[in-house]
Order: C-alpha cells, then structure tokens, then sequence
C-alpha cells in the first residue's frame, strides 16, 4: 500500500509497507531500536527540493507517532457541517433557479458550438441572453459562485 502526499510546493512523500531486507534503526528511537532483516517496517520516503529522505519505523511506532499527533490537534468540527451549504428557498424559487441554470447550460453549449462554426454574430446574441439570465439569478437568491 502505498499512500502519497502532494502539495503546492515541490515535496512530495511516498509511505509503504514492506518487509526489511536488512538490519536498520528505526527513526522513532524507540526501545527496540534496532529492527532485523524480515521485520516489518514502513518505509516513508520524502523528495524534497531534488532530494531523496528515507525513514525506516516499526508499525506500531509510526501509529504511535501519527496518535501523538492527533492528541496535540484535537478534532473541531465543522460549523453546520461538511459539505456545501444549500440555500434556504421555497420549492417555486427553487425550480425557478434550476430552470435559469438549465437555460444556461443551454446557452453556453450554443454559444461554444457557435465559436466552433464562426458564427459570431451568434455569439453576442447568446451573451446578451447570459446577461438576461445574470439578471434573472439576482431576482430567484444571486447569482452562483461560479459565475462571478
């Protein structure tokens, strides 16, 4: 099993589970130090900056070390819950706005198969329709994120 962790900058880390084929020191320090050829292990290796970091544990070391953790950082739920909150709207509001979006969706499929053709004077008409329809959204609870 291999779990990898990527962010923004250029550090990327990889963490398995194998078998050790030689003797090694587990990274923890922990009493057992030492760890034979046929232990298992995690493996953890971090490339950072063009660099290669490998770490050897005992399982129960790196649990150990990943509970540690989750007790300095206890859990704090969301606010409300996860996820997107949906807006409160009577059910006519609501099929007001998913008949607005379903026109949308329309109007830029139109408008794409109208650049493909260079039929341009298409294309300002459906704007001015999108425009139209911007407006619409502001009357039925705003405009989507998405649109801005």
């Amino acid at each position: 099993m291999t779990i990898q962790n990527t962010s923004a900058s250029q550090t990327r880390m990889f963490t398995r589970f194998s078998w050790l084929q030689r003797r090694a020191q587990c990274v923890t320090k922990c009493n057992d130090a030492t760890m034979e050829a046929g232990t298992a292990i995690v493996r953890t290796t971090v490339f950072k900056d063009g660099k290669r970091y490998s770490f050897l544990q005992h399982p129960e070391c790196y649990v150990r070390q990943g509970l540690a953790y989750l007790e300095q950082h206890p859990f704090v739920p969301h606010p409300g819950g996860p996820g997107r909150k949906k807006l409160k709207l009577d059910p006519e509001t609501r099929r007001l706005r998913r008949n607005i979006h379903a026109k949308a969706v329309y109007l830029r499929k139109e408008r794409r198969e109208a650049i493909n053709k260079g039929w341009w004077w298409k294309v300002e008409i459906l704007n001015s329709d999108m425009i139209k329809l911007r407006e619409a959204f502001e009357q039925v609870g705003g405009v989507p994120s998405n649109w801005r």
